[in-house]
């Protein structure tokens, strides 16, 4: 049970995971004063974030399964159809919206406060960001509830949320860890893998959400069958 639930919401994972806004702030508090602590404190927020998230979802989903099997059943699917259909028309509207050649993405602009805040504010901003990117909260809610469908008990679904939010994390403490460990003479290779960050954010994200939008209308569809 565990094995097929992490399997199922693995791609829901890494598609968190990649989010260029979340690992553009971490590195850039990485490159600033005090940086591996703010990294930390922001990592701290954001893991916090995604568990109650997918947490409620988990319960929610568990209690009305609890009540009526079927009916949770064909629910979750529908929700996931309509998630994928929502992914399709994100895809669309960032297509639409992508900047000119060589103009940086309005996000970019807005990362440069970054490095002036405190260890306060950097938390605080870990717990923002994982719900205020736009994919985020209705990618973990399908997640939860994709987990409290494919597991047998509360335990196991636990387990998997764990699971779940530590590959969703992997954007922001992949390269914490690298700074941890490589130490300040990577430095050079953070900053360029940030300003490849910034210089893509866009195609990054349409491609993302046109991925996602794919992935969950075929999980919905099964509601037909």
């Amino acid at each position: 049970m565990i094995a097929t639930a992490v399997g199922d919401v693995l791609p829901i994972a890494v598609t968190v995971a990649i989010s260029p806004v979340a690992i553009i702030s971490g590195v850039v508090l990485l490159l600033s004063e005090h940086g591996r602590a703010k990294a930390v404190l922001f990592a701290v927020g954001w893991i916090v974030s995604l568990l109650v998230v997918t947490g409620i979802a988990v319960a929610v989903t568990d209690v009305a399964e609890e009540d009526s099997p079927a009916a949770t059943d064909d629910g979750v699917k529908i929700f996931t159809l309509i998630l994928g259909l929502i992914f399709l028309g994100l895809a669309v509207i960032s297509w639409r919206r992508r900047p000119a050649p060589g103009e940086p993405a309005s996000e970019a602009k807005l990362l440069a406060r970054v490095t002036a805040m405190s260890g306060l504010s950097v938390l605080g901003l870990g717990l923002v960001e994982a719900v205020a990117i736009v994919k985020n909260v209705p990618l973990s809610l399908g997640a939860g509830a994709r987990i409290a469908e494919d597991t047998g008990n509360r335990s196991e679904a636990w387990i998997v949320l764990v699971i779940y939010v530590l590959i969703a994390s992997l954007g922001i403490l992949l390269p914490l860890l690298i700074a941890i460990v490589g130490g300040h003479r990577l430095d050079p290779a953070l900053n360029n893998f940030r300003e490849w960050l910034e210089a893509n954010i866009s195609p990054i994200t349409i491609i993302t959400c046109l991925v996602v939008g794919v992935y969950f209308v075929g999980k919905g569809l099964a509601v037909f069958s």
